[in-house]
């Protein structure tokens, strides 16, 4: 996920919504719950959200007998935006769309609060194909999504079979063989059998309630213009990253009435092969990373041989591999983990995605190779993660029907020449070697139109922006499907990886002026000035504490305190310092009426999982307030959790950093923080 730090996601997810719903009330509007969604989908008219005004209308239904039905948001949504959501119904099978058998896809819009907005609001096409777009969204739509709010409203929905909509095609068989594998020296032949295996289980459990081969982008993209539709637009902007690209590129085909513009971000087209390029690919990208070191003086000079370095590290890890314990973000349980060079490997690769991370690669390989292991551990925690948000049931049923079959397994073992290290870890992937062959046998999804293996050509303004370092959507890629569209333009950005809207200002800036009008001739001047990764050697000098006063609004309640001004608000109160991907420090500002601090004390500990034991508390004292600092260690961050009552009101203030950096932020951070709070 490398999405934001563990420990902040437990406060604001914990305290927030959890300690601030008891206290502060349970509102209703906020809280998932189970929603009843009628099985008949036959009906003639569409209950919508206005796109305008957010109140209840009724439509006409397409031809396709899909409807729009609002209801409570399944997610935890964050805090501080005007947000609706609902689900769409549509038939699994559009050529029997009277059977009876729909699919419901969660659906949410952000609305924007920029007076005079334009009616054309963004659609997001998530990546995978299997990902979840929902689930994650209290997580990263502050610092991904946000921004492009600033003018038009910002929809999202999980796709056929993935996330929140129904039928899910997750496969919870998979997920739990990972967690079991994770300390077994395993064969690659031993890991693939088990892995087919619980495949197998998860493929019978999955066809009990829908026809897998209804599960594909040309499906998803007649419900995405059913969608248009449904909820009453007569133009949209598509916006995919990944794999949401090629559905969007599908969507430009099959169905362009309606769409104004299209943004493609670390494209995926149809006519590639993934099987046969993704090696290259990632070959590409780790000989562009190790070049960009070699290529930086200060770089150099602080890891100088990086690339044969990192290789014998593998070559270390496959002779004598080493034991590591991985943390479970979201129950804080921990696992031991056995590391073999092909995790480094597949830790590399993953990381050349994250444009955060890129900068800080050297010096993790390096602080590895000297046997500190505790950023590799974070780093691999944040990783794990993330296969709770794919659906890997919706990844096959896409892949196997319109990407293997269109492969020669015989091409495998001569699709082009790269390194060998990479070359095996391609091959024992379950999605990316031969093993997807026998995957897709199992999986029976058949085979797609040849058109869906052809370039898609179109007149609709795009804009195609794409990463040097991107490791498995490289630059190439967006050229070749810029190619075909006659009016695409074509960006590249230095220094970034996959998903470069949202992940650097140039890029986000490119992107906004394109919605604005999708027409003119842009500005890619900022690109110019864009050099490359700005790498962590560690000689850096540390940033000055500029302190500014800040206005926190949660559950009715005022909070005016302190904050770094350059700190990153991520949600209202919760900021990040966000120096480096892998950077923990964190300041989280809460309140709930009533005199509450044990309670609260009590119920952060115990979600900590830390003892009486393991704490050490202080007072400060300031004019009007007494303060309680208790101070614990987890996985390396330290945390101070500071609490008091005053006015009538439970308060936190929360400041987790690096150890190194716990005690200089004591005199320049917390207890300015804590001589400036007021609550009303």
């Amino acid at each position: 996920m490398n999405r934001t730090a563990w420990l902040l996601i437990l406060a604001a997810v914990v305290f927030v919504t959890g300690i601030g719903l008891l206290f502060a009330g349970i509102d209703d509007d906020s809280v998932a719950t189970d929603t009843t969604i009628p099985a008949d989908s036959s009906t003639t008219t569409t209950t919508t959200v206005s796109a305008s005004t957010g109140t209840t209308g009724t439509t006409e239904a397409t031809e396709s007998n899909s409807r729009f039905i609002e209801g409570r948001c399944e997610f935890d949504k964050p805090l501080g935006y005007d947000v609706d959501c609902g689900w769409l119904l549509a038939p699994e099978d559009r050529s029997d769309p009277d059977n009876g058998n729909t699919v419901q896809l969660h659906v949410t819009i952000f609305h924007t609060e920029a007076d005079g907005a334009p009616d054309d609001p963004i659609v997001y096409l998530e990546g995978g194909p299997g990902g979840d777009a929902l689930e994650a969204i209290p997580f990263t739509f502050a610092q991904a999504f946000a921004p492009f709010l600033d003018n038009r409203d910002f929809i999202m929905f999980d796709q056929r079979g993935t996330g929140f909509s129904s039928p899910s095609l997750e496969c919870s068989e998979t997920t739990a063989l990972a967690y079991e594998q994770l300390d077994e020296d395993l064969t690659t032949e031993e890991a693939l059998a088990a892995n087919f295996d619980a495949l197998q289980e998860c493929r019978t459990r999955l066809s009990e309630d829908a026809d897998l081969s209804q599960y594909n982008s040309a499906a998803s993209a007649a419900d995405l213009a059913d969608l248009r539709v449904a909820l009453g637009y007569d133009e949209w902007n598509l916006f995919g990253i990944s794999y949401g690209t090629r559905l969007a590129l599908t969507t430009m085909r099959d169905h362009p009435e309606g769409i104004r513009s299209v943004i493609l971000d670390s494209t995926y087209p149809p006519q590639v092969s993934l099987p046969l390029e993704v090696g290259i690919n990632a070959d590409r990208a780790f000989t562009v990373f190790f070049e960009a070191c070699a290529g930086d003086p200060e770089c150099s000079d602080a890891f100088p041989n990086l690339e044969s370095r990192f290789f014998a590290l593998v070559d270390a890890l496959d002779a004598d591999p080493i034991t590591v314990t991985l943390l479970d973000v979201f129950t804080l349980e921990e696992h031991d983990a056995l590391i073999k060079g092909d995790a480094l490997i597949g830790l590399l690769f993953q990381s050349l995605y994250s444009s955060d991370l890129i900068p800080i690669l050297p010096g993790l390989i390096d602080d590895a190779e000297n046997g500190d292991y505790q950023p590799l551990e974070l780093l691999l925690s944040n990783f794990f993660a993330n296969i709770e948000f794919v659906s890997t049931g919706q990844t096959f049923a896409v892949q196997c029907r319109e990407e293997i079959p269109f492969t020669d397994q015989a091409q495998l073992e001569t699709a082009g020449d790269f390194d060998p290290y990479i070359k095996r870890f391609v091959e024992s992937g379950a999605s990316t070697g031969p093993f997807a062959f026998e995957v897709c046998e199992l999986w029976d999804v058949g085979v797609a139109d040849p058109i869906e293996n052809e370039p898609v050509s179109s007149d609709i303004p795009t804009l195609v922006l794409a990463g040097e370092f991107d490791p498995i959507t490289p630059p190439a890629w967006g050229r070749l499907a810029a190619e075909t569209l006659a009016n695409a333009t074509f960006f590249e950005f230095p220094g970034l990886g996959h998903g470069t809207s949202v992940a650097d200002e140039c890029a986000l800036s490119i992107a906004r002026e394109f919605l604005d009008n999708p027409s003119t001739e842009l500005d890619g001047s900022c690109i110019s000035s864009m050099t490359g990764p700005d790498f962590v050697t560690g000689n850096e000098p540390v940033a000055a504490i500029n302190l500014e006063t800040v206005t926190v609004e949660s559950f009715g309640v005022t909070i005016e305190a302190l904050a770094p001004d350059d700190w990153n608000e991520l949600n209202p109160g919760i900021f990040l310092r966000g120096q480096g991907g892998l950077d923990q420090t964190a300041l989280l500002f809460q309140a709930v009426p009533g005199s509450q601090a044990n309670l609260l004390v009590a119920t952060l500990m115990a979600q900590l999982g830390v003892n009486d034991e393991d704490v050490t508390t202080r007072q400060y004292e300031t004019d009007s307030t007494t303060w309680e600092i208790h101070t614990l260690e987890v996985e390396g961050i330290v945390t101070d959790i500071a609490i008091a009552e005053t006015n009538g009101f439970t308060v936190l203030v929360l400041l987790a950093s690096d150890s190194a950096d716990r005690d200089g932020y004591q005199n320049t951070v917390l207890i300015p923080i804590l001589d400036a709070v007021e609550v009303r």
